[in-house]
């Protein structure tokens, strides 16, 4: 639930998300283990083509370069006091990972996704969490109070034919 949000100031890359990262490693994000895959919702436009409402999947890889950079096409309101789920599901198929994030306003029963493909340099990890992130670079004021809970992450479990093959 977002409980308060607060943008003052002039300059459009003020800002405020929250969102979900699953990384190679739990390290900083400037080393190599702080390569990652990470899906933001965007509370406010960050004058950096990531409108206000929508959500935002990228890759941030220190070595090979990034090679997702997607928006959802649809945006969902920002609503102060609604209760949001936001999930985050990874799949490998083949020699390539299929990332899909959908956030849903529980009040309003609305729902956003966004969906990408990495086929190259794939990241590989068990560590995942949660943020809320403001930027201010004007002296302006950005604060954000949310609440999160019930954060779960769990294997996605084989079909039948995987778990009893026939040769």
């Amino acid at each position: 639930m977002i409980n308060s949000l607060i943008l003052d100031g002039s300059d459009p890359n003020n800002t405020a998300t929250i969102g979900l990262v699953a990384r190679a490693a739990d390290a900083t994000p400037a080393s190599s283990g702080g390569d990652r895959y990470q899906v933001s919702y965007f509370l406010d436009d960050d004058g950096l083509g990531h409108p206000t409402g929508k959500l935002y999947l990228t890759e941030h890889n220190l070595f090979f370069g990034d090679s997702l950079n997607k928006l959802s096409k649809a945006s969902l309101a920002v609503a102060l006091g609604d209760i949001y789920t936001l999930s985050f599901e990874g799949r490998i198929v083949g020699g390539s990972l299929k990332l899909r994030a959908t956030l849903t306003d529980t009040t309003t029963s609305s729902a956003i996704t966004v969906s990408g493909t990495d086929s190259s340099n794939v990241l590989g990890g068990s560590f995942f969490g949660y943020f809320n992130n403001v930027r201010v670079e004007d002296g302006g004021t950005v604060a954000l109070n949310a609440d999160f809970d019930d954060f779960s992450a769990r294997p996605r479990r084989p079909r039948h034919a995987e778990l009893n093959p026939t040769n």
